[in-house]
């Protein structure tokens, strides 16, 4: 099987698991929502927010580093494993003696104990983070499809959905996490075992650690950024006001989320293996970002006309001070997911210096936007946010058209298919939402109608309109099919021909 087939057959499996995690979540998000405050749900969002960073730091890039690697030997296994462990001890021990302080300049005391122990997460990860990158370097996505959505069921929701009910608030959040994280780190040793043998080759460590520093220091600015505006918020906004601002931007990035962890999973290791191969390289950075465009934008589309659906379906009436949040950060939807694949780009070239410094100046930026929305409120600084991400956007994709050495022309073309469908959904959908929003008051009804009338208008594209999804989607599509089992082949391929003939 070439490459090509591999990286979309890996591709094909983390969409599975990406669609049933996405289902799962947002099930277990519309529970937890109505036994869970959004004020607790504002202090999970300030723990994640340090956790962010103690991951990344114990990390170090040694997962990246592992995958990235043209020749990957034992001692290299053997080091990153000892690193990670290492790593991981250290940190959580330096956050456990930092909690208080961390507490202190959020103002909210009671935090410390729930940073403390949902802290342990980190070092319980780091127990599997070889063995995952392993099976990532292998492009088993089917595995890992498997152990994530696994842990996600019999950890994270089962746990967290019981203890919510019982009435354990934020901690049946903490809970969830932990049982999640030792799930996930058992089952990824149990299939990928990796042994603490004394590694002694100072070379080894030194080629994990060059990579993964540089990989680390573009993180660190990376989270920074993505971060900034959760402290600013719960610095001087509270944590009720983190809260929505914290459910808004969730629901707001699970579509483009999950469509990047799909890329970035099976792009990378490909990436990595042809980034000397100028032509291929471009190919496949084009084929992502024009499939990403066709299917992103009139997603988010569809999210902005429903966004009160949405928002009152899955989280209830008292989450009503999120709509507009939700609406501000949706408009930078696709500048965030391509900076994403532009990362991903990066790392498997081996610029991760040169991301790093475009990293900085995006951080600073948030930041500084961030602080001089929140004199006027949580709109305010989504509104800044959003001028922030416009910016890192057009860093980042300089960055990009140098390393792929292609045109500014070239690279705005790829908007041209998701701008029309887009525009197509809208002209259509908007119109059949405000007549629903007159004669019905159940919201349920509204967005499963609009969301009924946009999958009947994408299959009618799809049908009579092929040209409209881009010669990328297309070919995207044949080689899914030449991948398929021969029984489903036959028909598919009926299909396709039917379909994009004239494409």
């Amino acid at each position: 099987m070439s490459l090509s087939q591999r990286t979309i057959k890996a591709g094909s499996w983390q969409f599975v698991a990406v669609f049933v995690r996405a289902f799962l979540q947002l099930l277990v998000l519309a529970i937890l929502a109505r036994y869970v405050l959004p004020k607790e749900f504002g202090y999970i969002a300030m723990a994640n927010m340090v956790m962010v960073f103690v991951d990344m730091l114990a990390d170090a890039g040694i997962g990246p580093a592992i995958i990235q690697k043209k020749e990957l030997a034992d001692v290299h296994i053997n080091a990153g494993f000892i690193l990670s462990v290492t790593l991981g001890i250290l940190f959580v021990t330096i956050l456990w003696i930092s909690a208080p302080l961390i507490a202190s300049c959020f103002n909210a005391d009671n935090l410390a104990s729930i940073i403390r122990w949902i802290g342990l997460s980190a070092l319980i990860a780091k127990l599997g983070i070889v063995s995952r990158s392993r099976i990532e370097r292998e492009m088993r996505f089917d595995i890992l499809m498997w152990v994530d959505t696994g842990s996600y069921l019999f950890g994270y929701a089962l746990v967290g959905i019981v203890l919510a009910i019982l009435g354990y608030g934020v901690w049946a959040i903490v809970a969830g996490k932990l049982a999640q994280c030792s799930l996930q780190a058992a089952c990824l040793l149990m299939i990928r075992p990796n042994f603490a043998k004394p590694v002694f080759s100072g070379k080894a460590y030194k080629e994990l650690l060059t990579f993964g520093g540089g990989l680390t220091l573009a993180r660190v600015f990376d989270n920074i950024a993505s971060q900034g505006d959760y402290f600013i918020i719960g610095r001087f906004l509270g944590s009720s006001a983190l809260g929505f601002y914290d459910r808004a931007s969730s629901i707001m990035a699970m579509p483009g989320q999950y469509l990047n962890l799909v890329l970035d999973k099976t792009l990378f290791p490909a990436m990595s293996q042809i980034q000397n191969q100028a032509k291929k390289l471009e190919k496949a950075y084009f084929m992502s970002t024009s499939i990403v465009s066709t299917l992103l934008i009139p997603l988010t589309v569809l999210m902005f006309l429903i966004a009160p659906e949405i928002i009152g379906t899955l989280l209830g009436p008292n989450w009503s001070a999120s709509i507009l949040p939700f609406r501000i950060l949706l408009l930078t939807v696709i500048c965030r997911i391509f900076i994403n694949i532009s990362d991903t780009l990066m790392r498997a070239t081996g610029a991760v210096y040169a991301s790093a410094v475009r990293k900085v100046i995006i951080a600073f930026v948030i930041i500084c936007c961030s602080w001089i929305g929140q004199f006027w409120g949580l709109n305010a600084v989504a509104i800044a946010v959003d001028v922030a991400i416009v910016i890192g956007y057009a860093l980042t994709i300089q960055l990009s058209i140098k390393i792929i050495g292609c045109k500014l022309s070239d690279y705005l073309k790829i908007y041209k298919h998701g701008l029309m469908i887009g525009c197509i959904l809208c002209l259509i959908i908007y119109p059949i939402v405000m007549l629903l929003r007159l004669y019905t008051s159940s919201q349920l009804l509204v967005l499963s109608t609009a969301m009924a009338c946009s999958g009947l208008l994408m299959l009618f594209i799809v049908l009579l309109f092929p040209k409209l999804l881009g010669e990328s989607v297309i070919e995207f599509v044949r080689n899914v099919i030449q991948i398929l089992p021969v029984k489903n082949q036959n028909i598919c391929k009926v299909v396709v021909q039917k379909c994009y003939s004239d494409a």
